[in-house]
């Protein structure tokens, strides 16, 4: 879930990235069209305010479908929470992990959630 480009300062810290503890079944089109605006924000953000924190998570349903030979979970949706305390910034994201989802006209704010839903 967190991105490569967010660690490319390091190629050990960048090969990281790409370890199983990093990777959830995501639809191709949120990852490569709709996820990927909330990691480029996530960047511009840290290079404007100097830092920021940043948490993804996942949301599964009770009973989700699996797949594959390990019945690997399917997520329901995926979220990234960025702040930074010191200069009073939160902003949270959440994406359903939908195969048909539509990108056409998509905006980063049509993604956006309240930051306190998931700050509990």
């Amino acid at each position: 879930m967190a991105s490569d480009a967010s660690f490319d300062w390091d190629k050990k810290v960048v090969r990281k990235t790409y370890s199983m503890v990093n990777v959830v079944p995501q639809s191709p089109k949120v990852n490569r069209k709709l996820w990927i605006k909330s990691e480029k924000y996530e960047r511009l953000v840290s290079t404007q305010l100097g830092s920021v924190n940043v948490i993804n998570g996942v949301v599964y349903d009770d009973n989700p479908k699996r797949i594959g030979k390990n019945q690997i979970s399917i997520l329901k949706g995926m979220w990234k929470m960025i702040w930074n305390d010191d200069k009073d910034f939160k902003k949270c994201f959440y994406y359903t992990n939908d195969l048909d989802v539509v990108v056409k006209g998509d905006k980063l704010k049509h993604h956006r959630i309240n930051f306190e839903k998931l700050h509990k």
